[in-house]
């Protein structure tokens, strides 16, 4: 890849904040990807890029929502779609 060689992509369906996990086989691409990510744009929505922290499980992460949040977020997104 641009970053160098990847060894894993997880998408994490669950999450509403669209997550995806990237890990490459050496430690310093991934610090290059992160520099990289941080604050650009994509499909209109600017990204956030970090190195995980240990710890959050992102595939449960913002589950506690209401069905009055859940109603929200799929009308969000619809409207994005058009």
């Amino acid at each position: 890849g641009k970053f160098g060689a990847v060894d894993k992509v997880k998408v994490f369906t669950t999450n509403p904040e669209g997550v995806v996990s990237v890990r490459f086989k050496d430690g310093a691409d991934s610090q290059k990807c992160v520099d990289a990510m941080k604050g650009r744009w994509f499909g209109g929505r600017q990204l956030e890029a970090s190195m995980w922290d240990g710890f959050t499980n992102f595939a449960k992460a913002g589950l506690e929502s209401t069905e009055e949040d859940e109603q929200k977020r799929l009308k969000a997104f619809g409207d994005e779609l058009g």
